[in-house]
């Protein structure tokens, strides 16, 4: 099992736990994002980017939004629309104030950027994200990535720190 689907299923757990907050969308828009969760878990990820897509229409100034952004991008990644899940990750980051959702995000705009060999741009979103992201696996692997980024672009000395560490 790859690093990335690892890191979106430990994600989605407890990223889900924090609908509950998400008091600015009404009751059937949670149901829906909840719906979404459940066909995104089962590899409906079509059918999870619709549902969300339908809450994001609705309800674009919604302060819960953002949560749904971030799993549309998870969703758009497993259906490799890799520039749609890039522009909703960073439309998760503009649309919320959740300090999960906003730490997870970092980490797959991190992940999408090393994908594509943009080294520089994958430190600094892991920059801006290892501190807040859980003492949990895969945490020991987005150092690796992280710490390889440095390498790939002649931080030497900060990467050689992370991968003592």
């Amino acid at each position: 099992m790859n690093l990335r689907f690892r890191l979106l299923c430990g994600l989605l757990g407890g990223w889900i736990a924090v609908l509950g907050g998400c008091a600015a969308l009404p009751k059937e828009a949670i149901d829906q994002i909840e719906q979404a969760k459940e066909q995104y878990s089962a590899g409906h990820y079509h059918e999870a980017d619709l549902l969300l897509g339908s809450v994001i229409d609705r309800y674009p100034q919604s302060d819960g939004v953002g949560e749904a952004y971030y799993l549309r991008g998870l969703s758009c990644y497993r259906q490799k629309k890799e520039e749609n899940a890039r522009a909703d990750m960073e439309l998760a980051l503009r649309t919320t104030s959740n300090k999960e959702i906003l730490t997870d995000a970092r980490i797959q705009l991190g992940h999408l950027a090393y994908q594509k060999e943009d080294f520089q741009r994958a430190a600094d979103d892991y920059a801006q994200a290892i501190d807040a992201f859980p003492d949990r696996r895969p945490k020991d692997e987005i150092y690796y990535r992280y710490a390889d980024c440095l390498q790939k672009t002649g931080r030497w000395p900060q990467s050689r720190t992370l991968f003592q560490n």
